[in-house]
């Protein structure tokens, strides 16, 4: 078997994820995809995040962002807190986004 080996990305095709919520009001994941978009936008054009109520015993939310290149696709996720708002959430996903 060969070993993969990955030495190029290629360019960047498209960006879709997931903006969602459990136990909490489905506005909050509203406005963090807004928000979410809103950033992205400045620098890419095909975007596409759904927002989604996720069953859970606890609150929180949660942000997925699947980065699809040439070549690869790259995930990248975020958990919040009850207590977090979700711009601190958008903020920890982007600067992981950015610098890989």
């Amino acid at each position: 078997m060969v070993p993969l080996t990955l030495t190029e990305r290629g360019a960047l095709r498209r960006i879709y994820g997931i903006s969602a919520v459990s136990n909490l009001d489905l506005s909050i994941a509203e406005r963090q995809r807004t928000q979410s978009l809103r950033r992205l936008a400045e620098g890419f054009a095909d975007l596409e995040i759904a927002v989604v109520q996720i069953p859970s015993r606890f609150r929180g939310t949660m942000l997925l962002l699947i980065a699809e290149f040439e070549h690869s696709h790259c995930c990248y996720f975020g958990l919040g807190a009850a207590l977090n708002q979700p711009s601190e959430l958008q903020m920890k996903l982007w600067i992981s986004f950015l610098i890989s």
